[in-house]
Order: structure tokens, then sequence, then C-alpha cells
């Protein structure tokens, strides 16, 4: 936490910040700088632990926490441009279902979709074993 972040904290007016610095700084000893840098150090090396489980080597630190984030925005990008396709394949095939639908109904045929096909290509069956001449010419 820098001396900035503190004073905010405990509610030091922002006129008396610099005071304040100069107070933290005239209080810090050799020993507490040292805790200091080491829980910072710390705290990188967990980051890069995670930085290197996500499988990123270099760079480490912030640079690679910006090169992740990159890699999640492309992730992003993909993921997105993939599910658009999706809608658009399925866009397309409710115009086809649509399409069956109406031609089924214009065969005369009183079911839509798949049960509607079933039940023409049915008929197309009886027809063939009724009429096999009639419906070899229809090939």
């Amino acid at each position: 936490m820098t001396p900035m972040e503190a004073a905010g904290r405990l509610g030091i007016p922002a006129e008396h910040y610099a005071a304040f610095e100069v107070l933290v700084d005239r209080l810090r000893t050799t020993p507490a700088e040292q805790e200091e840098l080491a829980r910072l150090r710390g705290e990188l090396a967990r980051v890069n632990e995670q930085l290197r489980k996500a499988g990123i080597e270099y760079p480490l630190g912030a640079a690679g926490v910006r090169d992740l984030r990159g890699h999640v925005a492309r992730a992003e990008d993909l993921a997105e441009e993939q599910l658009g396709e999706a809608e658009a394949k399925a866009a397309r095939a409710e115009q086809e279902l649509a399409a069956i639908t109406q031609a089924l109904l214009e065969a005369g045929v009183g079911f839509p979709g798949l049960e509607g096909v079933r039940a023409l290509v049915g008929l197309y069956r009886d027809a063939l074993r009724r009429h096999p001449d009639l419906m070899e010419a229809c090939r």
C-alpha cells in the first residue's frame, strides 16, 4: 500500500497527503522496507506462477498479464465469431424447415417437418407397391 492509499484509508484530508508521506518516509525502517519488498516480490512470484500455469513463460509480470489479456480477447473474439456463424446456420436451417413445411402443405400432407416428410415417404412407398409400373416412369 502506498502512503497516499494509506492516507485515503485513514481519512487524512488530501491537502495533508504530502505531510503524511514525509512522516511515513521518516518512520520507515530498513527492516520495514525489506518486509514490504519481500511482500511485493512474493506477490510478483504468485502472479508469475499463475502466468506460467496459463502457458505464458515470457514475458512475465505486468507485460505477461497484458499478453494474457490479449489471448483472452482473441479467444473471446473467436468465440463470438463462431457463435455468429452458428446463429447464421441455425437461421438457414429454420428457413429450410419453413420451406419444407410449405412444400408439404402444398403437397397436401397434413403434418409439418420430419413427421410430414415421413408421411410423404410412406405415401410414396405405398404408391410404388400399388403401381410399380407407373411409378417407374416417375423416377
